[in-house]
């Protein structure tokens, strides 16, 4: 395409099909400055090339990537989560390392990738991980399920290596998979609470994220155990209609997904409990609230809680709202 200017001749010889003949002059200047145009394109072309090493899915760094994997990560399974890996890897390695393709090309991935990427996280713990730097990434929704993935499974990825362009942009990061490990500090908190939820355990604070697009809220809890032996309780968390105080959505369960129930913490561990709350069809537009607490798994009791914002009826504490138009 680029020595024999295909598609530049046949735009060429339509323009001197359909000129006019009183402008003979006219009809040869046209096509011969296509042509011009054509080279003086890829001349350019070649010199972007030649000075940057590409951009993206088309730079030199997949030189260095097929060197990496091939020297660092010999016999471990490759998973890319984006466009743009697996052929250039396969054909630079002459196959020697093969890359398995682990992405949907949607912008938002469907149910069944969340459940691949579960069953990556959970049962393929040698995986290697590829995504290209977020700003070029193809399919960026694709890793955005895989780092929920994680959080659920009370895993964590881990960047290894991160491999830049010739101008020190990145192009390519690297990840593995491991569990989580424990927490005793916490940065600070946009909304701090300093609740105790029952003996023993105090809720540092809370974000939350309302998506209207997916009709969903992203709930992130922050908690700190006072104690080494807390009891196996569940996490009481509602979706309440402020306005009639209806409970439009329960997503009670036991800190992170049940991946990490309280006896497993530490003394003064802080843990991160996330949710994602899927809402109900056809919810009311108005205002709803974020309500915490914690109760025995056996008998349903609910803890007892002290709030220094004086938030709390029937031992929930409303942590936040949001609107719903």
């Amino acid at each position: 395409f680029i020595i024999v200017p295909f598609a530049w001749l046949l735009i060429s010889v339509a323009i001197w099909d359909v000129t006019v003949q009183w402008v003979r002059g006219f009809r040869v200047l046209i096509p011969a400055t296509v042509i011009l145009a054509h080279l003086i394109t890829n001349v350019a072309l070649l010199q972007f090339f030649e000075q940057t090493g590409g951009r993206g899915f088309w730079s030199d760094t997949i030189f260095v990537l097929a060197q990496t994997l091939e020297n660092r990560y010999t016999g471990r399974p490759i998973r890319a989560i984006d466009w743009g890996f697996s052929r250039s890897i396969q054909l630079l390695t002459e196959k020697r390392v093969d890359i398995g393709d682990r992405f949907e090309p949607l912008a938002t991935p469907t149910s069944k990738f969340e459940d691949l990427c579960t069953i990556m996280l959970r049962d393929e713990p040698q995986n290697i991980y590829l995504r290209h730097a977020p700003e070029t990434s193809a399919f960026p929704g694709a890793w955005a399920v895989l780092e929920r993935s994680a959080q659920k499974l009370h895993k964590e990825l881990v960047l290894q290596d991160i491999l830049r362009e010739r101008d020190g942009m990145t192009n390519t990061l690297i990840y593995t998979a491991q569990d989580a490990g424990r927490q005793f500090t916490v940065a600070n908190l946009v909304n701090s609470r300093d609740a105790e939820i029952g003996p023993g355990l105090l809720l540092l604070g809370g974000d939350i994220a309302f998506d209207p697009v997916v009709h969903e809220v992203a709930v992130k809890l922050y908690w700190q155990s006072k104690t080494q032996d807390l009891p196996d309780d569940s996490v009481l968390l509602h979706v309440v209609n402020q306005a009639d105080g209806e409970v439009v959505q329960n997503a009670d369960h036991r800190p992170v997904y049940d991946r990490y129930p309280f006896p497993q913490w530490q003394n003064v561990e802080v843990v991160a409990d996330p949710y994602w709350i899927k809402l109900p069809a056809g919810l009311s537009p108005g205002v709803y609230q974020i309500r915490v607490g914690r109760y025995a798994r056996t008998t349903g009791q609910r803890r007892e809680i002290a709030d220094p914002k004086n938030d709390a009826a029937g031992n929930s504490l409303m942590l936040a709202t949001f609107e719903v138009n």
